[in-house]
Parts: structure tokens; C-alpha cells; sequence
């Protein structure tokens, strides 16, 4: 089984890794969700955004570094106010950042500098039909940017999430 969770997980020294990171998440009492359960809705978001804040003291103490690091524990602690920060934006700037990129942007992105990031998932009238989306991007030659077009309430960009 450990040969299987290795491959997986990426090899043997992210799986040895990720035991660690575990381990600690578990035995530190900040990242306790023993009474998740009961928590309502406002506990939750505050607990979860107090959990994310400890895990940029982590992050400071130098336990936690690595941006795949800091988005596997964040992600093992549940949906908070940062959430896309870690669990979408960091890694898809590592992930797919060509170098430059990567070196421009990841000293900024939180928990390292200024910068949170989220992206939009779907637009509020479409969902997952993406024949219908209604947003448009036209590269403008003239400024070098891209000019998003959203023309309609139902082309708002949506998250479909619980919080």
C-alpha cells in the first residue's frame, strides 16, 4: 500500500512530507475542529479563518514553506474567507506560472507579501453550460490588455459555493 500512496501522492519524499505536514496539522490545538460539528455557520467562517491565519504563522516560522506545502494544509482545513487564495490561486500560479511569473508573483501572493487572489468560476446565469456564457475578453493591440465585457446581471462571475 505505502508503494501505491507514493506514487499517488507524487513520490516518496512529497508522501514523507505530507506525513509530516498531517502529523503537525493534527497535533498542534490551533488546528483542533473537535467541535465542527456544532459549529454554526459564523463559528465556522471565524474558526477556519483563524485556522488559515495560524497557518501563515506556520508559514512565518519557517515549518511550512514550499507553496504546495502551503496549499496541501490549507486545504486540509476546510472552505475559509482566504480559501481560493491557497487552495486555487497559489498553486495555479506555481502550477502554470511560466518562471518569470512565478518569480514576479509568489514573494506577493499571501502569505508572502500583499496580494489574495480567487478567480471566478461560472457566471450566475449559466452555471456549466459554457456554450452560454456571455462574458467576452478582446485582446485591445493598442493598451496590451484584455477588455472583459460583461453585459448582463447573469453574466456576473459566481462562485457557487456554501459561505
Amino acid at each position: 500500500m505505502h508503494k501505491v500512496s507514493a506514487i499517488l501522492y507524487g513520490g516518496e519524499a512529497w508522501l514523507k512530507r505530507r506525513t509530516e505536514l498531517i502529523r503537525m496539522l493534527a497535533e498542534d490545538p490551533a488546528f483542533s475542529k473537535e467541535d465542527l460539528y456544532y459549529w454554526n455557520n459564523t463559528e465556522y467562517v471565524d474558526n477556519i479563518t483563524r485556522m488559515n491565519l495560524e497557518l501563515v504563522r506556520l508559514h512565518d516560522e519557517k515549518k511550512v514553506d514550499k507553496p504546495n506545502e502551503v496549499a496541501f494544509q490549507r486545504a486540509s482545513l476546510g472552505a475559509g474567507a482566504i480559501d481560493l487564495n491557497f487552495a486555487m490561486f497559489l498553486p495555479t500560479v506555481n502550477g502554470q506560472g511560466t518562471d518569470e511569473q512565478r518569480n514576479h508573483w509568489l514573494p506577493q501572493i499571501f502569505p508572502n507579501g500583499p496580494v489574495i487572489g480567487t478567480y471566478a468560476q461560472t457566471e450566475l446565469g449559466h452555471g456549466t453550460f459554457l456554450r452560454g456564457l456571455e462574458t467576452t475578453a478582446t485582446y485591445d493591440r493598442v493598451s496590451q490588455e484584455f477588455v472583459v465585457h460583461t453585459p448582463t446581471i447573469t453574466a456576473s462571475k459566481w462562485w457557487p459555493g456554501y459561505i
